[in-house]
């Protein structure tokens, strides 16, 4: 058995069907949440394993236009939000966001309910 590439046209005939067989598309939400160069007082955050943030957002934002082309709800979250916080309960990285993206967050998920 060969592997599939992820985001490849070949990838996107073998999921496709299966989604649409269990009505997946329609209860999903996906949120893209760009990765934060900084936090709220300036304070750089660390780099993820051997990878730039600049290079992981590229790629989560590959994956969330590839899941937007398979017909998935997708919500960008706006940049300006991508901000970690130095006061975050498991400290500061480029993943942990300050209370505004996580209200975002939140809010995006109720809307999706609501619908």
């Amino acid at each position: 058995m060969s592997e599939v590439p992820f985001a490849s046209s070949h990838s996107r005939l073998c999921i496709s069907p299966g989604l649409d067989r269990i009505g997946l598309r329609e209860k999903t939400l996906v949120i893209n949440t760009p990765w934060a160069n900084e936090a709220v007082d300036g304070e750089q955050t660390p780099a993820y394993r051997d990878f730039t943030i600049e290079e992981m957002n590229r790629h989560l934002m590959s994956c969330a236009n590839f899941i937007g082309e398979l017909g998935f709800n997708v919500a960008n979250m706006p940049p300006a939000l991508s901000v970690s916080s130095s006061r975050h309960q498991w400290g500061i990285a480029p993943y942990h966001y300050d209370e505004p993206a996580y209200l975002w967050i939140r809010d995006q998920a109720e809307a999706a309910l609501n619908t």
